[in-house]
């Protein structure tokens, strides 16, 4: 896949709360983790084209198969190159899988980041928003990765959300009907404001023990996975307490925990999810729509957001300009 470039430039910072883009903007598009099909990424970049956006691609960004899309060299060369370009605000990540963790011993120094990046994508990505949230302060999107842009899904009511989002046609933001599942969240009257911060479970705790781990700030943590069984999903969230990443947690939001059925197809996720919450003193809900299910609004991330309850169902609520 040959690069694709343009030379729109940026007309300095956005005076939104969470700044949106532009036609003729262009798109950093990257794989710092696992690759996709030449055919998903060619789907993909017909598509941003269409929406008036000039997606740009590294000639190499898929470079060998294996777990991971290239050697880890390139995928940081790659990413580092996204950063540190003057002319895009936006870095879109190809698929998650595995290959964010590696990449964290070249990015030790980000003073060379000067322009505002906001990173799209979800799952392995969470590990490099997280740290570009941690470090730099800058707002992230967790969002459908590049490769699923054109699956019905996304083409669909969540597809066009994200795409009125990154074009500023969305004021606010209000992801109701969240479903207390503690005492806690029950109160009467509960309201918190923190900027939103989390992401996929196994990749925060994969951060435990490393200089990049916690989060330092008051924040309202969302956590969604896919695909670990009960006793499995139990243990990273034990990790994740033990560990201290929710010191300054204000409350949390379980997105979508999908699969991870036993081998009789029976599950025990649900079940693990309800006695950490009943054994946690923070307010916890649960049905986020995020994650690796079919329903995936778009979740700015470092955003502060209103969390309200009235002794009833939840609902989160965050201005956007």
């Amino acid at each position: 896949m040959g690069p694709t470039s343009g030379n729109h430039a940026l007309k300095g910072e956005m005076k939104t709360v969470f700044p949106h883009s532009s036609a003729g903007e262009i798109i950093d598009v990257i794989a710092p983790a696992s690759a996709c099909s030449v055919g998903r990424l060619s789907a993909g970049l017909e598509l941003l084209h269409s929406w008036g956006y000039v997606p740009r691609v590294s000639g190499d960004l898929l470079g060998r198969p294996g777990i991971m899309a290239n050697d880890d060299a390139l995928r940081l060369q790659q990413f580092d190159a996204a950063l540190r370009a003057k002319d895009s605000r936006l870095i879109w990540a190809v698929r998650g899988g595995y290959g964010c963790l590696r990449l964290l011993s070249g990015l030790d120094d980000l003073s060379f980041a000067g322009t505002q990046k906001i990173l799209l994508g979800y799952s392995d990505i969470t590990i490099l928003q997280h740290v570009l949230m941690e470090r730099l302060g800058w707002p992230m999107l967790y969002a459908r990765m590049f490769n699923e842009l054109t699956d019905e899904a996304a083409e669909g009511e969540h597809g066009r959300e994200l795409r009125q989002l990154l074009t500023g046609k969305v004021k606010a933001l209000c992801y109701d009907r969240l479903q207390p599942e503690n005492t806690a969240a029950r109160a009467a009257k509960l309201h918190l404001q923190a900027p939103l911060r989390g992401g996929n479970l196994t990749s925060l705790v994969s951060l435990s023990g490393t200089r990049w781990a916690g989060i330092a700030k008051p924040h309202i943590l969302v956590l969604e996975e896919v695909g670990e069984r009960g006793y499995e999903v139990d243990r990273l969230l034990t990790q994740l307490r033990l560990a201290g990443w929710f010191r300054h947690t204000c409350a949390i939001i379980l997105g979508d925990f999908i699969g991870g059925e036993e081998p009789d197809g029976s599950s025990t996720v649900a079940g693990v999810l309800q006695q950490f919450a009943g054994m946690i003193a923070l307010p916890v809900f649960s049905g986020m729509p995020v994650g690796h299910g079919e329903r995936f609004r778009p979740l700015p991330l470092g955003i502060s957001a209103s969390l309200e309850s009235d002794q009833g169902m939840g609902q989160l609520l965050m201005p956007l300009d």
